[in-house]
């Protein structure tokens, strides 16, 4: 009796890389939508940057990751970020940039989540300085959003 060889099951990630690649005003006490301006990466997946989102195409376990990169402020307050689906909240963080006072400060968000086809994401960030606070670029360093999916539907 000769054995079958079987073929390798090949994966092909579905992923999704955006960045956002000039300064974005973020207004005090109001959670805002970044507006990615730049596509790094994508393999199955769309942004919307219309509607500042992507829709799940296959349900599945996702790695998500957002970090919100913001500029410096003199002024002791609270940064965030979090990621909706569906309009709700899937997941969020905030922080006091107590210790990066006049220095930018980025906020990472990052988890695995499983996902249903259709499922619409879309990312906020916060700020409370009491005046505008930007997402800013310096050399290589921005704010960006990424998608992978890590298993097989």
């Amino acid at each position: 009796m000769t054995k079958r060889r079987v073929p390798p099951i090949i994966y092909d990630p579905q992923y999704l890389i955006v960045t956002r690649n000039a300064n974005q005003a973020i207004v005090t006490a109001v959670w805002t939508k970044p507006l990615y301006d730049n596509l790094v990466a994508s393999n199955g997946m769309v942004y919307d940057n219309t509607l500042n989102q992507v829709v799940i195409p296959e349900t599945a376990l996702y790695q998500i990751t957002f970090a919100p990169r913001f500029a410096g402020s003199a002024v002791n307050s609270v940064m965030g970020a979090r990621v909706l689906v569906n309009g709700v909240i899937s997941k969020s963080l905030l922080l006091t940039n107590l210790l990066l006072a006049n220095t930018d400060g980025m906020i990472p968000l990052s988890y695995m989540y499983y996902y249903s086809a259709g499922d619409i994401l879309t990312t906020e960030c916060f700020q409370n300085t009491g005046a505008n606070r930007n997402l800013n670029v310096v050399n290589d360093l921005r704010t960006f959003w990424s998608i992978i999916r890590v298993s097989n539907p």
